[in-house]
């Protein structure tokens, strides 16, 4: 009977994955929801219920990918993350009726999906894999936003809007640090290597102002909140040490920190 027990342990246990970064954003954004509609309720604590499950869910069916005889061992897991997703994500559609919700899991399965497709084919740490991971991720704001208040409006779009710009620049700024294409002696082959990255995020920057400036969709001041991660980028490129994996680790998590504090404020 122990034994029994502890194997179960054991196994719920390896469903859960070291995604550090991946946990930190995805409950960054729900946070950012919660702030912006200014209220929590039940309806929170399920979508939050749901979101969890439905992480874990996608991690114990891609191991069951990457290594197919795996299966028996994570048909339990599978089957319990599918269940309380159900039993939390279910009420949230047809006794609260936030049917919106449906669209708005549309991206994050799109996103489940494709990277099913690249662990498929080796490439699960691809860009365009960690693009169309923080994709979904990111739609986890309006979600939040919309469970919490009850309603989809301009302020749930707008968060969407500055969430996946945000994380789409990480994906970059991350990449380009850890890959370390950095340090140059000479200014060209510096420019040359930073120019992708710091073009993405700077365009994101623009857009975000110019939705903010003549749309309602976005406050005005919204863009604030993604000009932290071009000083970063600069910052760390130019650094006369290379940084560690952690040290990039710890940057980034305030750089998320940062980001809601800045983006909750705007939007309030």
């Amino acid at each position: 009977m122990v034994k029994s027990a502890n194997n179960l342990k054991n196994m719920m246990a390896a469903t859960i994955p070291r995604q550090h970064g991946a946990w930190f954003s995805l409950f960054a954004c729900f946070m950012l929801g919660l702030i912006v509609a200014y209220q929590v309720n039940f309806k929170s604590f399920l979508l939050l219920i749901s979101v969890v499950a439905g992480f874990l869910l996608r991690y114990s069916l891609s191991e069951t990918i990457k290594a197919p005889r795996k299966f028996s061992f994570f048909v339990i897991p599978i089957l319990f993350y599918f269940v309380i997703l159900a039993v939390a994500g279910l009420p949230l559609l047809f006794y609260y009726n936030l049917i919106i919700l449906i669209p708005l899991g549309v991206l994050p399965a799109v996103s489940v999906l494709s990277y099913f497709y690249f662990e498929k084919i080796g490439k699960a740490n691809s860009l365009g894999s960690e693009i169309m991971g923080m994709l979904g991720i990111a739609a986890v704001s309006p979600a939040s936003y919309y469970a919490a208040s009850g309603k989809f409006t301009a302020a749930a779009a707008g968060i969407w809007i500055v969430s996946a710009l945000f994380f789409l620049c990480s994906v970059f700024i991350v990449r380009y640090l850890v890959r370390g294409r950095l340090w140059h002696k000479k200014m060209s082959e510096y420019i040359k290597s930073i120019s992708s990255p710091f073009a993405f995020c700077l365009f994101s920057v623009v857009i975000v102002y110019l939705l903010g400036r003549f749309t309602n969709i976005l406050p005005r001041y919204a863009f604030i909140s993604l000009v932290p991660s071009l000083f970063i980028l600069i910052g760390l490129s130019i650094a006369k040490k290379r940084s560690s994996i952690r040290r990039i680790g710890l940057i980034s998590t305030a750089n998320v920190i940062i980001f809601v504090i800045l983006s909750a404020v705007s939007f309030l």
